[in-house]
């Protein structure tokens, strides 16, 4: 302590040092309580890379099982660099859920950048049950690039020249997957890597999902969403006819050239990163 402040200012300090503490330690047992109770709770989380159909899914699948639902973690795109905190250890995983308490209080939550933190939902909940959504990579990879009016033939983008990345600042980190363990030389290879990073968590942990195939679901929607609410333990389905032709997100180009809107270059990339994936999901590519 300064040995200049005066008898006042030492009485202040002494107070201000004492109530800190006080806090810390009731925010320390505070969080213990909330990750004790979050490993009693048995929340379904909904993950796949973005653009796969999740928010569809997600949707359908809470009104079959009347249950209440999460479908984005919309506060956190106002504070996108958690993803980076958390991923190079600078932050807890278990701060957001917590920051965001009553989003993940859900039964259901979907969120696709909780993807590439399964290893700490597990830890946090080790009871919850877990669905991912797949699509083919070409698909999924021109649909978020549609959303964002970026073309899939370019060698580079001027990131800054697109309205949505300069916006919505979240939208950069789905054109980057260093973050995720994984270099990448552009924005194709960025995107292709962190749909097949999407991908392996599944493959390399089936035994804790239940997948589901964005075009197995497109071709009979009801019938996906009974198989996979029966899958999940919910044998009495509630009626989604009503809410099956809601367009939750933006729609891409589904009639596109894949081929002539990729260029062979950047094809082959993803064919590249992503074809063993791929094919353990039953895509040709």
């Amino acid at each position: 302590m300064n040995p200049n402040l005066s008898g006042f200012m030492k009485i202040k300090c002494i107070l201000k040092n004492a109530l800190k503490k006080v806090r810390n330690k009731y925010l320390f047992n505070k969080k213990a309580k909330q990750i004790a109770a979050w490993k009693d709770q048995s929340p379904i989380f909904i993950l796949g890379t973005q653009k796969t159909g999740t928010t569809a899914i997600a949707a359908l699948l809470a009104k079959s099982c009347n249950e209440e639902v999460t479908l984005d973690l919309l506060k956190s795109i106002k504070d996108p660099a958690w993803l980076l905190r958390v991923s190079y250890g600078l932050q807890p995983f278990s701060d957001i859920v917590a920051k965001y308490e009553k989003d993940f209080s859900k039964k259901m939550i979907k969120e696709p950048w909780l993807t590439y933190f399964y290893e700490d939902l597990v830890t946090l909940y080790p009871k919850a049950k877990f669905v991912m959504v797949v699509r083919d990579p070409f698909s999924t990879i021109r649909s978020v690039l549609n959303r964002l009016q970026i073309p899939g033939d370019k060698a580079r983008i001027d990131q800054d020249a697109y309205t949505d990345l300069t916006n919505i600042k979240i939208w950069k980190l789905a054109l980057d997957s260093s973050w995720s363990g994984r270099p990448s030389e552009d924005y194709i290879t960025a995107m292709a890597h962190r749909w097949d990073i999407a991908s392996r968590v599944y493959l390399d942990n089936q035994d804790r999902f239940h997948l589901i195939r964005y075009e197995d679901f497109n071709a009979d929607k009801q019938a996906a969403i009974a198989a996979l609410s029966t899958a999940l333990g919910y044998h009495s389905h509630g009626d989604i006819e009503p809410y099956l032709d809601i367009q939750y997100q933006v729609k891409g180009k589904r009639d596109t050239d894949l081929k002539a809107f990729f260029g062979d270059e950047n094809y082959q990339k993803i064919a590249r990163i992503c074809g063993d994936s791929a094919a353990q999901l039953g895509y040709t590519i």
